[in-house]
C-alpha cells in the first residue's frame, strides 16, 4: 500500500472520528477536560486502528444524533464517560 492510499485511509477514519464525536455531542466536552488534548489524540489513534470503518460509516449514516456510541466502537467507553460527566456538570 502506497503513501497516498495510506493518507486517504487516515483522512477517512479521521472524518469518521469527527462525525462520531459530533453525533454524540462530545467534541467540546473532550476538549474542556484537563489533559483533553492527550485524550483526543489517543481516541483518534484508537479510531484509526479500527478494522471495520464500514460499520462505523453505516451506523453514522443512520444516526443524526445519539446518546451512546455503538458497541463496536473502540471509543465507546470514553464517549460514555464524557456523556456521563456532562450529566453531572451542566454545560
Amino acid at each position: 500500500m502506497g503513501l497516498p492510499t495510506t493518507m486517504i485511509r487516515i483522512a477517512a477514519k479521521t472524518d469518521l472520528f469527527e462525525r462520531m464525536m459530533a453525533t454524540l455531542d462530545v467534541r467540546d466536552r473532550l476538549g474542556r477536560l484537563q489533559g483533553g488534548g492527550d485524550a483526543l489524540r489517543d481516541a483518534a489513534a484508537q479510531c484509526r486502528s479500527c478494522g471495520d470503518p464500514d460499520a462505523c460509516r453505516a451506523w453514522l449514516a443512520s444516526h443524526g444524533s445519539a446518546e451512546e456510541a455503538p458497541g463496536f466502537c473502540r471509543n465507546h467507553d470514553l464517549f460514555a464517560r464524557l456523556r456521563e460527566h456532562a450529566k453531572g456538570h451542566a454545560d
